[in-house]
């Protein structure tokens, strides 16, 4: 081959060589998948793209605004080759499935189309999915947005993992009270009538703890506390305490009310049993009986034979998040568990259940435990907080959900939270580099 002919073919592959290749100025898509993301903790203000799947015709992106308490999920489909025909009218719905594996669909959804894109052959819309907009209740899901549109209902799959979390705060507890004062433990109705929240109420120091125990719960609750505020209770005419036991005596003529309505009457008798075994300063009550005009109570409170006694629930509780219009509160639910309670337990914790609030991440697991005496110690594979660094309150109702649950078990005083591979000093307001006690007044009203 001649020299000139070699030069000439030099010059030609270094000309190919220096030819720019274009790059996206959004940058490049690895086109990640998804799919085995389980309920992680989320990070607030983090922004996600999601190229979710493509077709002949079209390519489409999810972005999310934010995965905690998301507003917006901006659509950008992109057209290869068809053009969209219904590209102004469009019809999306959303599915949410919880991480109990609850489903629920929305349609249709509410939109801002923003216009066809000449250049980049896009169309994108604005779609609105925030809390207030679909009236979910707080906790982890995964999200699933397609479309009813001929066009692409067979093609338009976009899904995500979110956490709503509600901005209503944790009523919190306290652990001292001054000389002169003291909290009683009254267990009042939810709005709904379905449990009983344990709410510590400041009084003044007294002798008569029972008969300002039965007055208060008679009183209910106040009237910003988000529970229930009708009447539920009749005056109680008398009460005797002997030994482990509380004999509270009504009129006949204010339990009216109570023969033909179940609900009342159910939410009555939890009330007055879990408030009067479970008086702080008298730990020896065991059970209650209920008598009316002095003589035992068979046909008043209607589906409930009161001739015996009512006895103390003995059962370990659960103390879970609940959500009011007003205030957060920790509410005790009897807790499922086998021989291995302590494993039981956290994965109860964890659990999303209706009526109340996920708030520990799927990814933060209980690795191992060990005891020192009477302080159980926790091993965590993650900080269940770390995704409320904006929300101290969040973060104490996880610390004292796990300080309350735990101490419910035999010879339990104090709970030891790690957290493997960190160096995680608090967790909310507490320190966790020492045993913490579950507080003495739980949901402290406001």
């Amino acid at each position: 081959m001649s020299r000139g002919l070699v030069n000439i073919l030099i010059v030609i592959i270094i000309g190919f060589l220096a030819t720019p290749i274009p790059i996206n100025s959004e940058g490049i898509d690895l086109g990640l998948s998804l799919d085995n993301v389980s309920n992680v903790a989320i990070e607030e203000n983090s922004s996600t793209t999601v190229v979710d799947n493509s077709t002949d015709n079209y390519v489409f992106n999810g972005i999310l605004n934010s995965n905690l308490n998301p507003k917006t999920l901006k659509l950008v489909i992109q057209s290869i080759d068809t053009e969209l025909q219904t590209a102004d009218t469009p019809e999306f719905f959303l599915e949410l499935v919880s991480s109990s594996g609850q489903s629920k669909e929305f349609s249709p959804l509410t939109y801002e189309y923003e216009g066809f894109d000449d250049n980049t052959k896009t169309y994108t819309y604005n779609i609105d999915i925030s809390k207030e907009t679909l009236n979910v209740d707080s906790g982890f899901y995964k999200i699933y947005l397609k479309s009813n549109s001929s066009e692409l209902s067979e093609t338009l799959n976009i899904e995500e993992h979110v956490q709503y979390l509600t901005d209503v705060q944790y009523i919190g507890s306290e652990d001292k009270v001054s000389k002169s004062k003291m909290y009683l433990k009254l267990y009042l109705p939810t709005k709904d009538l379905k449990y009983t929240v344990p709410v510590s109420r400041i009084n003044p120091y007294s002798n008569v703890i029972i008969r300002r125990t039965m007055n208060a719960i008679t009183e209910g609750a106040k009237e910003n506390s988000g529970l229930y505020q009708g009447d539920y209770l009749p005056y109680a005419s008398s009460l005797k305490f002997r030994k482990d036991n509380i004999t509270v005596n009504f009129y006949s003529r204010n339990l009216e009310m109570y023969k033909d309505n179940s609900i009342l009457s159910n939410i009555a008798v939890k009330s007055l049993a879990d408030t009067l075994t479970n008086i702080t300063w008298l730990p020896e009550v065991e059970r209650i009986n209920v008598t009316v005009d002095k003589k035992p109570s068979k046909d008043y409170f209607n589906g409930y034979d009161l001739t015996g006694p009512i006895e103390k629930n003995n059962k370990v509780q659960l103390y879970l998040p609940y959500e009011t219009d007003s205030y957060l509160y920790l509410l005790p639910q009897d807790a499922n568990i086998s021989n291995d309670e302590i494993n039981d337990l956290f994965d109860n914790l964890k659990m999303s259940r209706p009526d109340f609030m996920s708030l520990i991440p799927e990814d933060v697991n209980l690795i191992s435990y060990f005891f020192e005496e009477n302080t159980l110690i926790l091993n965590l594979s993650a900080d269940p907080t770390e995704s409320y660094a904006n929300r101290p309150d969040i973060a104490n109702m996880i610390v004292e959900s796990i300080l309350f649950t735990y101490t419910e078990l035999d010879n339990i005083e104090s709970v030891k939270i790690n957290v493997s591979n960190s160096n995680v000093v608090t967790m909310g307001t507490y320190n966790i580099q020492e045993a913490l006690k579950a507080p003495n007044f739980i949901n402290v009203e406001k």
